[in-house]
């Protein structure tokens, strides 16, 4: 289909027989499922569209699924290349059509193969914010559910947020960091991570050494060690009595989806108090 950085892909361009192009709004029976392909359109809304084909009495009552190229919901500027809002699909769209599934491109991050409406995502990430395994969808037409494929060829973008206290054993911090961060990454080789260290250290530019050593060890590429949220501190008295207030933080029960982003959270906070900043 069609986007809008490519209005004038055509049919002409592929020379491969499995590959269709569609190039206005079309309606096609694929294994006895109706498929409504919706390319971008500029100045209209995907509502708009359907609409269209549910007035004329095109669309029948039977479940069909919507394959198109737009936002859904809130303009998403950080998951599609910073870019505004594009032929947007809402959710009182969804109420009002009622799709079986919907596949959507244009939005760079891919989510959930669960969700009504799923994303691919880019399958070869465009810039190195577009992190994680690319992939590629495969739906099965008589229940409408898909699967995705993993891509082995495309380098995969890390980003690693790293919580440091000058201990004395911040080699060990960072290390045990960033194996939990690339520990469901299979390829290693060729991986890319960018870096951001938080929190406190006796020395800042030791510490970016160690990432870099840490990285280079591993055999992953560096994208990038962000230091600006690193603060230096010396004060020993206080390097124990953050140490403390960890080992309390990690004890706490928290009983949400998001716990360990929370925990880190309630840290990183505590560190501030901790140290005066």
């Amino acid at each position: 289909l069609p986007g809008n950085h490519d209005p004038d892909l055509r049919q002409e361009m592929f020379t491969s027989d499995n590959i269709r192009v569609f190039t206005k709004p079309t309606l096609r029976s694929i294994d006895r499922r109706l498929f409504l392909f919706l390319p971008y359109t500029e100045g209209a809304t995907a509502g708009q569209m359907i609409a269209g084909f549910r007035n004329s009495g095109r669309l029948r009552a039977h479940p069909w699924i919507l394959v198109s190229h737009g936002d859904f919901g809130a303009p998403r500027r950080g998951e599609n290349g910073q870019e505004r809002g594009y032929f947007p699909l809402t959710r009182r769209d969804l109420a009002r059509f009622q799709p079986l599934k919907v596949i959507l491109g244009h939005i760079h991050l891919p989510n959930s193969t669960s969700e009504d409406v799923v994303y691919p995502g880019s399958p070869y990430p465009i810039t190195a914010a577009e992190y994680g395994r690319r992939r590629v969808l495969i739906l099965d037409t008589a229940s409408g559910s898909v699967e995705q494929l993993l891509l082995d060829w495309p380098p995969v973008y890390l980003l690693a947020k790293l919580l440091l206290i000058p201990d004395g054993r911040e080699e060990r911090q960072i290390r045990e960091q960033l194996e939990a961060a690339v520990a469901d990454q299979h390829l290693p080789e060729k991986l890319v991570v960018q870096v951001v260290l938080r929190g406190y250290s006796a020395s800042r530019s030791r510490a970016k050494r160690l990432v870099e050593a840490l990285l280079s060890e591993r055999g992953i590429g560096c994208g990038g060690i962000d230091l600006q949220s690193l603060k230096a501190n010396e004060q020993h008295s206080l390097a124990t009595l953050a140490e403390a207030v960890r080992q309390r933080v990690e004890r706490l029960e928290l009983r949400y989806p998001e716990a360990e982003e929370l925990r880190q959270a309630v840290l990183e906070k505590a560190l501030r108090i901790v140290y005066g900043a």
